[in-house]
């Protein structure tokens, strides 16, 4: 989680100091003494949005005493004939200190913007503060020199990139790439939708995680009877907590291994789960496991598409990938299979370059004791 300010001043206009040389004072708003008067300052919601940390009114002291303050906040939505929400406090009364000339900052109450609940990136908000001048309350000896207001936005990791950012530049590069391409042909056209571009490379984002299970998560895995719901998204198991001094890597096999395994007559004295198949959205272990909720940590699959506004779920070092296998497709599709095969070479070597980064090996068949014997899954299978 990241936060960025955003300052809402007065405006353009400044006044200029005549008194000593010439210098340009703070610009501001006066809510006169005496009256009820109001200061209204609009943004446009910010890239990677989350939530309203807080908002502060920032004034210029020329007198002391109570300010009788409202605040007020609404959001519009981006779309037309949108209708704004608003959410307003009440008047209270905010003690002001300090020495003139100098600024002061008052809190804008949570109260007063907590309910804008759907807001998103774009969207537009609005920030006033009333002041009730002509009530009792109401002691500050001069006009309120409003300064203007200070947003605290909270945002994604990066407070400077909204999502879909990287989406829409892998999407650039195809579309440059292949339009470029199309456009020196005489008898080409580029007309493929940017929806179908977006399909190809959540198509490529699924390789990555199914080829270098670089996604993982984790989550209770109810047991009964041996058995447990496939996860959402569910590739293959990485480890599996039994208990807290004792995690096992369970090993994937076919249904007819498991079959095979399944015939023996087996019964494992410490009810450790080496084996599982995969058959109609069930998990079912190898030998049996005693029905309870364990937790599971697993590689998973992308659960949802690149587009404008959703980002690959694989790390950004995969995007290059992502890009040149999208461009081997789409060039195929504006008839430049000159440009595919190009890119699909591009594409295999950047496979083989992150291969070689992450270091990828063989790993070994886990063993088994059976009957008090270490064997390997292979051989017991070929028996």
């Amino acid at each position: 989680m990241a936060t960025l300010h955003r300052f809402l001043g007065v405006g353009d206009e400044v006044r200029l100091g005549t008194s000593v040389g010439t210098s340009i004072s703070i610009p501001t708003k006066q809510l006169l003494l005496g009256q009820e008067m109001g200061f209204l300052k609009t943004i446009e919601v910010i890239k990677g949005y989350t939530s309203i940390s807080s908002i502060t009114l920032r004034i210029l002291l020329t007198g002391t005493g109570n300010l009788y303050l409202k605040f007020g906040c609404s959001h519009t939505a981006q779309a037309s004939g949108s209708t704004p929400t608003e959410d307003v406090d009440t008047y209270t009364v905010y003690a002001v200190t300090g020495t003139a000339g100098n600024f002061f900052n008052i809190t804008v109450p949570a109260s007063a913007y907590n309910s804008l609940t759907s807001m998103v990136a774009g969207d537009t908000l609005s920030i006033s503060v009333y002041r009730g001048a002509d009530d009792v309350t109401d002691t500050y000896t001069t006009d309120l020199e409003v300064v203007g207001f200070n947003v605290l936005f909270s945002t994604g990791a990066d407070a400077e990139t909204s999502t879909g950012d990287r989406s829409k530049k892998i999407l650039g590069k195809i579309v440059n790439t292949v339009s470029g391409a199309v456009g020196r042909h005489p008898k080409l056209e580029f007309n493929i939708p940017e929806t179908l571009i977006y399909d190809i490379m959540g198509d490529y984002v699924t390789k990555m995680a199914q080829e270098f299970h670089c996604l993982e998560t984790s989550s209770t895995l109810t047991v009964s009877s041996s058995a447990a719901s496939e996860p959402t998204g569910f590739l293959k198991f990485k480890q599996i907590e039994l208990d807290t001094d004792l995690y096992i890597q369970p090993k994937e096999i076919d249904v007819k291994d498991y079959d095979i395994l399944q015939r023996r007559d087996y019964t494992d004295p410490i009810q450790t789960p080496l084996y599982y198949k995969r058959w109609n959205g069930t998990i079912t272990f190898f030998p049996a496991v005693t029905s309870d909720s364990y937790t599971a940590y697993w590689y998973t699959l992308p659960t949802t598409t690149p587009s404008a506004t959703v980002d690959p779920e694989t790390p950004a070092q995969y995007d290059k990938a992502i890009e040149y296998g999208a461009i081997s497709e789409v060039a195929v599709m504006a008839g430049r299979n000159d440009l595919a095969g190009l890119y699909l070479k591009r594409y295999e070597e950047e496979m083989d370059r992150i291969a070689s980064n992450r270091g990828l090996s063989i790993t070994a068949d886990l063993e088994v004791a059976y009957n008090g014997k270490n064997q390997y899954i292979r051989p017991i299978l070929e028996h």
